[in-house]
């Protein structure tokens, strides 16, 4: 892995395990399942993740002039494993 793809791998890691957080107010993810996830998406999916959670992150921070950003199924299908249902929902929703 190179040095750039290692920094797109931890801050989308980071940008969805604080997205999912400020979401929901808890740490109850999975978070080896989310890390696995992440090693495993291209830069393109990574690039897609990390400007979801960073927009809800802002969205969820009573930012409501912050367009939404459709989550990528690929995101939504760690749901399961990652989101709570508490409040808005942790991924997509």
């Amino acid at each position: 892995m190179s040095k750039f793809d290692n920094d797109s791998y931890e801050r989308t890691v980071s940008a969805l395990l604080r997205t999912d957080v400020c979401m929901t107010g808890t740490l109850n993810q999975d978070i080896a399942s989310v890390e696995a996830a992440v090693a495993g998406w291209d830069e393109g999916q990574r690039e897609q993740a990390f400007l979801w959670a960073m927009t809800e992150h802002l969205r969820a921070g009573d930012n409501d002039e912050v367009p939404a950003v459709p989550c990528p199924p690929f995101v939504q299908a760690l749901r399961p494993t990652y989101g709570l249902d508490v409040g808005r929902p942790a991924f997509g929703g």
